[in-house]
C-alpha cells in the first residue's frame, strides 16, 4: 500500500517527476531537430550588412581597385562608390556578392566578442588557420 504524505501520494510524485523529466527531453530533441539553421538556408540568421568602411578596408587589404573590386564581384563600379561612401546603403544582394568575394581571398570581418547586438571593435584580417575566441565573426 502506498504511503500518503498529506493529500499526494507518493506515486503521484514520481509520475510528475518522469513526466516533467520526459516532457523536458522531448523539448530538447524537438528544438535541437528542428533548429538546423545551417543546413536550411531559409532559416539562417541574415548576417551583417558590410559598411562602408569595411568594404574600403577590405579591398585594401587585398590591394584591388573599386574597378577590379566591382567587376570581379558582379556589382557596378558606380555603386561600390556610393556604398563605400555611405551615400547609399549596401542591399542585400551586392552584400552578399561582396561577402561571397572576400571569402574567396580569405578575408574575415571581425568585431570585439561582446553580448549586446552593437558592434565594437570591427575590422578585417585574413582568416587564421585556427580562430581566435576572443574575436567574433561577422
Amino acid at each position: 500500500m502506498l504511503r500518503r504524505i498529506g493529500t499526494r501520494s507518493i506515486a503521484s510524485d514520481v509520475f510528475n517527476y518522469i513526466f516533467i523529466n520526459a516532457f523536458q527531453v522531448f523539448l530538447d530533441v524537438f528544438y535541437v531537430f528542428f533548429d538546423l539553421r545551417r543546413d536550411n538556408p531559409f532559416l539562417q540568421v541574415m548576417t551583417t550588412l558590410l559598411t562602408g568602411d569595411l568594404i574600403r578596408a577590405a579591398r585594401a587589404l587585398i590591394g584591388m581597385s573599386q574597378v577590379d573590386l566591382a567587376k570581379k564581384a558582379g556589382i557596378t563600379q558606380k555603386a561600390l562608390g556610393e556604398f563605400e561612401l555611405g551615400k547609399r546603403q549596401i542591399t542585400a544582394r551586392a552584400n552578399d556578392k561582396l561577402r561571397r568575394f572576400f571569402d574567396e581571398q580569405e578575408i574575415q570581418f571581425i568585431a570585439a566578442n561582446v553580448e549586446s547586438n552593437h558592434l565594437e571593435g570591427t575590422g578585417v584580417r585574413w582568416k587564421p588557420s585556427q580562430p581566435n575566441s576572443g574575436i567574433k565573426t561577422i
